[in-house]
């Protein structure tokens, strides 16, 4: 496979991550909105846009910046963003394992 090949694969990975975590993050407003419990899901529907982000900058580059800049900007961006997305994920868990165990 040619590396424009790759690019383009990596980058509809990275959309597709994107939009799983974004559906994550409309079930979590669901919640809020029936269960009335805050469940920060805007943070959830924003953590995952470095996934987007790194998946763009792994195709294009980052503007006149050298590749290993660029790649190292991009790597902070995708940290960032996994930890991002960690812990929303993590608070939504928590609060549906809470709501679990007051039906109990």
């Amino acid at each position: 496979m040619n590396p424009g090949g790759l690019s383009l694969l990596s980058l509809s990975g990275g959309l597709i991550l994107w939009a799983a975590f974004l559906e994550l993050a409309l079930i979590a407003r669901k919640f809020e909105v029936v269960f009335g419990k805050h469940t920060r899901w805007g943070w959830m529907a924003a953590a995952p846009t470095g996934l987007v982000i790194y998946s763009l900058l792994g195709v294009s580059g980052l503007g006149g910046l050298e590749p290993a800049t660029a790649r190292e900007a991009s790597y902070w961006i995708l940290g960032v963003s996994g930890l991002a997305c960690g812990w929303s994920a993590r608070r939504f868990w928590l609060l549906l394992r809470s709501l679990e165990a007051r039906d109990l």
